[in-house]
């Protein structure tokens, strides 16, 4: 039999509710089933792609807050980067081809949807500027000359500006054959933007190849590619109603838009290189047909082996028509409660795919056993009903409360992941649990007889090798498995210890090391200093501290103490501009390169840094502090974000030695009035800003904050230490993503656990079967982190919620066998003739799934995505490792936590089928 039910007054009460709606009327309820199954799939039809970059980060966060705080002032973290570089026989860059096209191509960055225009950098923009010591006094204007021509006289004294204003190694590459254009995209499309854009949509595309070698002039458009991709739109817009925020910015048609740059301006010996989210989301997206493909090919993979094992190809079918609803009800949902599709999220439905096939197979499994006892369909699926809707229920609802624990970690991205899972797993009961008991109802096997006598077959072929594996159970056996578990949890626990919190590697993980966007990344990087990565960290003084010398030479330290950090590849600020400025006004003397002590010389130093650099604010109160790093990997980010803590803490503690008149609480004070002041100030901004309707309440409440604070603030001396902040950049909210994820990774898994724990108890009620199940379980998570640092899998948003889903498949298995096995302890059968009973039911569906799960993410190795590849290898892990968890672990535990079970150790069995009892041998 299928095992012992769970029983129980509550249990008995579900079952006599449910019974009548699921059997009685079970064709009413079918076709209800059936009409929410096409009304979720519609729904399914109108999710869509639904990548936001905030989406990713920790806005909780400390770092993330002054990341808010600061964005006006210091700008986001959401850069793109544009390099154009020629080859090598070219020269440099300073000729009339490569110029035009440098200037075209910023025209269109400029022009990029959602770029904050302000922000555009490159050496044709008119925030890049030089100065110099000229007779008289001190000289300076845009690198590109008002009355720019492409002479070589001017092409030359370009190539002295560039000099001249530092941006070798920033915006013109080491050996100046390439050039740089940076921008950073805003998470909202401003009105004029979306006007232009859509103006755009509306004109005809550039054809780029027909254009003349040095013609640039055509503008960039995103009409669509084809007839094809018009009518799907149109179908979604007319016939499902899509529709979305205009003004959010969508980052598969800025992907689209930095496209048609590189392929209008990469001929002529010029390679064009784009890196940033914006293309990282866009890679992963066009991506999503293939992993559809895969998708497919799952299933195509399951059904086959399903057929197999059921030896039915309609008994094939309904575990993976069951699957298919349950995924089609997963995603449709959260269509229904206003989600898309992440491009991170994309490898859930696999999971949901992955459940639900597991306890299909389990019922299908106990609903082919029932037969073999002579029950017609409905009987057989009444009785499987009884005896496994509880425990497969309570192990779903394991499941889905483990998935539920994920939304503890505060990063939208992952939340999104959560609540994607938990819909699945509820979609997963509906289908198991009600539409597959109704299916098996209506199934009619042809020749019934024939069918069981195959049945027969297999199992007296296979009953041998399961009365050799129940051998488990015998304390020899179990003993030697349990010491090589020590050493396998020694090996995971020191193994544990490489796993990277954060990027693994230097390039994008998410990709595979020779997409393209790695090669671009890794050419920019080469050729540039300031690259992609960069961590801005705020020096938060008092108001005009820019003249106060005290102040700003604790900044010129820390920049120094930086540039001096390994990982650190250099660093910028507004005093290294300052500093070139004294210089000149110094008569370009060589010992002048230094802050002048004087507070009339250092005001006049700094007031040729103007705002619009982005490298300090209004008030000069916060000062960014750019810190280009050599990569972003974890150990680099982590190591850095240290050292800036470091010196903040020994800079404050200099300070305070040094002056005795202001004592560190009076200044802890200062500091969270100021940052309160700030907050009040950003959310007047923001409330009342314009071209918006005000929240009238909000901001009077935000303008009385300000008023209050601002006196307070104002009757305070302010001679207190710098403040050196994390910190924005695109490096800062990696920091502030990597610690949210090392905080929140141990209190998750032991949510998961204590969930776990307290459904078990629910279940069994036995302390026994709960060390049973979860003690497997366990070691099989903790060697997943030593295989993700094996395989130099980097923990981050991604794989954190995979490695909490898979434990779900763990939980399964674990119920099911430990289920069938307390069954047969119940009835009074010794250990072993349990566990084989166990193995010729439940244990044989367990092994077939882990199997066939592991066959199927196998495909994923053929991937272009690099995150699926690295998924489909800890999935394999997860799947294999948990079934042999299940398979050997599992009573091997059970050999020694029910020792009244362990006698009878080399009986023959009592098969449950008399006419292949001479057929099993002894262990």
């Amino acid at each position: 039999m299928a095992g012992k039910a769970i029983t129980g007054p509550v249990a008995d009460a579900i079952l006599r509710a449910v019974e009548p709606i699921i059997y009685k009327r079970r064709h009413l309820t079918h076709l209800i089933l059936v009409l929410l199954t096409l009304f979720f799939g519609v729904q399914t039809m109108r999710l869509q792609p639904d990548a936001g970059w905030l989406k990713t980060v920790p806005l909780d966060h400390p770092y993330m807050q002054k990341f808010r705080q600061y964005y006006k002032d210091f700008g986001g973290a959401n850069t793109v980067l544009v390099a154009l570089i020629q080859d090598k026989d070219k020269g440099e860059i300073y000729n009339p081809q490569f110029m035009d096209a440098l200037q075209h191509a910023t025209d269109d960055v400029f022009f990029l949807p959602g770029a904050d225009r302000a922000r555009v950098m490159s050496i044709f923009t008119p925030n890049l500027l030089y100065v110099e010591n000229v007779e008289g006094g001190l000289s300076g204007s845009t690198v590109i000359p008002h009355d720019y021509q492409p002479t070589p006289e001017v092409l030359q004294k370009v190539k002295s500006n560039v000099a001249k204003a530092q941006a070798i190694g920033r915006f013109v590459t080491n050996d100046q054959r390439g050039a740089l254009i940076m921008t950073e995209l805003l998470e909202k499309v401003p009105a004029e933007q979306a006007a232009t854009a859509e103006g755009d949509t509306a004109a005809p595309a550039a054809d780029a190849s027909a254009a003349p070698a040095d013609d640039y002039s055509q503008k960039i458009t995103l009409a669509p590619d084809d007839k094809f991709t018009a009518a799907v739109q149109q179908f979604r817009e007319k016939v499902l109603h899509v529709s979305s925020d205009p003004t959010r910015l969508d980052y598969n048609k800025v992907g689209d838009y930095l496209e048609k740059l590189r392929a209008k301006y990469e001929k002529n010996g010029i390679r064009v290189s784009i890196i940033g989210f914006s293309m990282i989301v866009h890679d992963m997206t066009k991506a999503a047909l293939q992993v559809a493909g895969f998708f497919m090919l799952t299933l195509v993979i399951t059904g086959a082996l399903l057929w197999l094992y059921c030896g039915s190809f309609k008994l094939g079918l309904i575990p993976l028509g069951s699957s298919i609803v349950a995924v089609i009800w997963e995603m449709g949902g959260l269509r229904c409660f206003g989600f898309g599709m992440d491009p991170f999220a994309i490898l859930v439905p696999f999971l949901i795919l992955a459940v639900s096939v597991s306890h299909g197979v389990q019922y299908v499994n106990a609903w082919v056993d029932e037969v073999h006892h002579g029950k017609n369909s409905y009987d057989a699926s009444l009785e499987t009903f009884r005896r496994l809707a509880i425990a497969g229920t309570i192990a779903l609802l394991t499941d889905v409360a483990g998935f539920a624990t994920i939304y503890l970690i505060k990063i939208e991205t992952i939340r999104e992941m959560s609540i994607n899972a938990v819909l699945g797993g509820l979609a997963i009961i509906v289908a198991n649990k009600m539409l597959v008991p109704i299916w098996l109802t209506m199934i009619k096997l042809k020749n019934v007889d024939a069918f069981i006598e195959r049945q027969n077959r297999k199992d007296a072929v296979l009953d041998k090798a399961w009365w050799w594996l129940s051998g488990v159970t015998q304390p020899k056996v179990a003993t030697v498995i349990l010491l090589c578990c020590g050493g396998v949890l020694g090996w995971a626990l020191w193994g544990k210890q490489d796993l990277k919190i954060g990027d693994a590697i230097k390039g994008v993980p998410e990709l595979r090391p020779d997409s393209r966007f790695n090669q671009d990344f890794n050419a920019i990087t080469n050729n540039f200093q300031i690259a992609v990565d960069q961590l801005k960290v705020i020096a938060e003084s008092k108001p005009n501290g820019c003249v106060d010398y005290q102040l700003m030479n604790q900044v010129d330290r820390f920049s120094w103490d930086m540039d001096n950090t390994p990982g650190v590849a250099s660093s910028l600020s507004m005093l290294t501009l300052a500093k070139l400025a004294y210089q000149g006004l110094s008569e370009g003397r060589l010992n002048a390169l230094v802050l002048p002590r004087n507070h009339f010389a250092l005001a006049q130093a700094t007031a040729l840094v103007p705002t619009s650099s982005g490298m300090l604010n209004d008030d000069c109160d916060g000062i960014a502090v750019y810190m280009f790093t050599k990569d972003h990997k974890a150990e680099t980010v982590a190591h850095i974000v240290s050292e800036v803590k470091r010196f903040n803490e020994e800079n404050r503690k200099d300070f305070f030695a040094r002056t005795t008149d202001v004592n560190p609480q009076y200044c802890d004070t200062q500091y969270q009035t100021f940052q309160g002041l700030k907050a009040a100030e950003g959310d007047a901004i923001l409330y009342g800003a314009s071209g918006e309707t005000p929240d009238a309440a909000r901001l009077a409440d935000a303008q009385a904050r300000v008023k209050d604070l601002q006196a307070k603030y104002d009757g305070m001396p302010k001679d207190c230490p710098v403040n050196f902040a994390l910190a924005t950049g695109n490096v800062g909210v990696m920091a502030a993503t990597n610690e949210v994820v090392e905080a929140q990774e141990g209190r998750v898994v032991l949510w998961v656990y204590v969930v776990i724990i307290i459904l078990l108890w629910l279940c069994f009620r036995s302390w026994r079967g709960i060390l049973c199940i979860v003690l497997p379980l366990g070691l099989v998570s903790v060697m997943g982190y030593a295989v993700m640092a094996a395989l130099n899998i980097g923990m981050k948003v991604a794989p954190l919620p995979v490695l909490a889903l898979a434990v779900g498949i763990g939980v399964d298995y674990g119920i099911y066998v430990y289920g069938v096995m307390a069954g047969g302890f119940a009835e009074g059968k010794p250990l072993r003739q349990a566990y084989f009973e166990t193995l010729r039911g439940t244990g044989k569906a367990v092994i077939f799934t882990g199997i066939t799960l592991a066959a199927s993410v196998t495909t994923w190795l053929m991937s272009q995505l690099q995150f699926q590849i690295d998924m489909g290898l800890l999935l394999l892990f997860m799947f294999t490792a948990n079934m042999l968890g299940a398979i050997l672990v599992l009573p091997a535990i059970a050999c020694f936590l029910h020792p009244e079970r362990s006698p009878n150790k080399g009986a023959e069995p009592s098969t449950r089928i008399p006419q292949h009892s001479d057929s099993i041998g002894p262990g």
